[in-house]
């Protein structure tokens, strides 16, 4: 028990390096889950949208022209929904990730390279550097899951007015 103690005030045991490795892979399978499924929306709206041009070609009522344009509206904007950039807006304007992209591309070489050998020198500034990357990641995350159940729903209650509008036209 001492000897934990000792070693918790020296530094971080072995057991909070495997912690933080295990978060980042969840969330990096999360992300990847987020984006298989924007993926599989992008191309289930864009079928619709070839099988909707293909029907007005060949029907040309003017009954049945609202319900196209109706579903046209709700394909661009369940397709804007799921490709619509997200920021992360920090409440703490002075702190950067250094790891995102972003950050590094915007920096020359020299400067970048000794920021990250200063990062090294400290293990607890090497994990309050992972901590921020994984605390952002998860806000992304976060408004990436919130932006596809809206587009889903959306796609959905979309889908079924139009066949519901066009069962009855059809009715007629």
């Amino acid at each position: 028990m001492s000897e934990n103690t000792e070693q918790r005030s020296s530094g971080f045991l072995p057991l909070d390096i495997s912690l933080l490795v295990t978060m980042v892979q969840n969330n990096l399978q999360l992300i990847s889950i987020a984006d298989n499924k924007a993926s599989f929306l992008l191309g289930t709206n864009f079928l619709m949208l070839i099988a909707l041009v293909n029907y007005t070609a060949t029907h040309t009522f003017h009954a049945l022209l609202f319900v196209p344009v109706f579903l046209l509206g709700a394909i661009i904007t369940s397709s804007i929904l799921v490709l619509s950039p997200v920021y992360v807006k920090s409440s703490d304007s002075d702190i950067s990730n250094k790891l995102f992209f972003g950050w590094v591309a915007k920096q020359e070489y020299t400067k970048y390279k000794g920021t990250y050998f200063n990062i090294l020198k400290d293990e607890k500034e090497v994990y309050n550097l992972l901590l921020t990357d994984y605390y952002q990641t998860c806000h992304i995350l976060s408004k990436k899951f919130l932006f596809l159940k809206l587009s889903y729903r959306l796609s959905f209650s979309f889908v079924l007015l139009f066949i519901f509008i066009f069962l009855y036209l059809a009715s007629r």
